[in-house]
């Protein structure tokens, strides 16, 4: 990224600042530095994984069942529990 567009901003220290991340913003990032006296690009040869996770107002959480239920069974008999997340 040579310049700042959309939601990624190159911050005056050289940083790169993304603002509001999604999923969209998922992946690998390397830190490239240039010169502008010999025209030359430096890469770091190593990266870093950015992950975004849901926000807690987007957390799962259980919809069914909506409250704890006492579940009676026989002794021998099969049973399935049932939930939705």
């Amino acid at each position: 990224l040579e310049a700042s567009r959309d939601n990624y901003l190159i911050m005056p220290s050289g940083n790169l600042q993304i603002v509001n991340a999604s999923q969209e913003d998922e992946g690998m990032y390397k830190c490239a530095a240039y010169n502008p006296v010999t025209q030359e690009v430096k890469t770091s040869g190593s990266s870093d994984r950015l992950r975004v996770r849901r926000s807690t107002a987007e957390a799962a959480r259980i919809i069914y069942p909506p409250e704890a239920q006492t579940i009676i069974v026989t002794k021998g008999q099969s049973l399935i529990l049932e939930c939705v997340a």
